[in-house]
């Protein structure tokens, strides 16, 4: 990127050449050229490391202790009251509150782990033998039985897997700690 210097305005290379297309630059375009037509390099700084709920932009370039422009990174909330075309008051917490659920709903669908990784995870957390029974219990839903003995993966939002956590009354976050414990063993 490169800053005009009468004006302040950032534009890229791109933008650059296509200003000045008549004429024919080089490749590279060297601390000459761009001085003699008033812009300067726009050199990268590292950008913030935003909070849970933070977003970073570009706002702009500043100058730094030596005199380089440089881009200018800044955090700002992700979310901010304001009310819909309805007239209903949007809050940040439940904005916010909308916005872990989705992410722990992805990261859900994401969790998928082999049969050998699920019982052994199963086994490592000493409810193996209770899965077992609870698929040997003639009452079990014949589909959830079959499903146990014959896919070739579990996947966190299955139907399956959730019966099964049901009957052993396992919470959300004990079924997502077992698949994440199971992802990490290697057979």
């Amino acid at each position: 990127m490169f800053r005009i210097r009468n004006t302040g305005q950032v534009i890229t290379e791109g933008e650059f050449r296509s200003l000045h297309s008549g004429t024919s630059f080089p490749a590279v375009l060297t601390p000459e050229i761009l001085n003699d037509f008033g812009v300067d390099p726009v050199l990268r700084a590292p950008q913030p490391t935003p909070g849970e709920f933070e977003t970073v932009r570009m706002d702009g370039v500043v100058q730094d202790a030596n005199g380089n422009w440089v881009e200018n990174w800044v955090t700002a909330p992700m979310f901010s009251e304001y009310t819909d075309s309805e007239g209903v008051v949007h809050t940040v917490a439940e904005q916010q509150a909308a916005f872990t659920a989705n992410k722990l709903n992805t990261m859900r669908q994401g969790m998928v782990v082999s049969p050998f990784q699920a019982k052994a995870a199963l086994l490592q957390a000493g409810l193996l033998d209770q899965v077992e029974t609870v698929i040997n219990d003639p009452a079990t839903d014949p589909l959830v039985k079959l499903a146990w003995n014959n896919a070739i993966e579990y996947k966190r939002t299955s139907p399956m897997i959730a019966a099964l956590a049901a009957q052993l009354n396992l919470s959300d976050e004990q079924l997502d700690e077992l698949f994440t414990n199971a992802a990490k063993i290697v057979a």
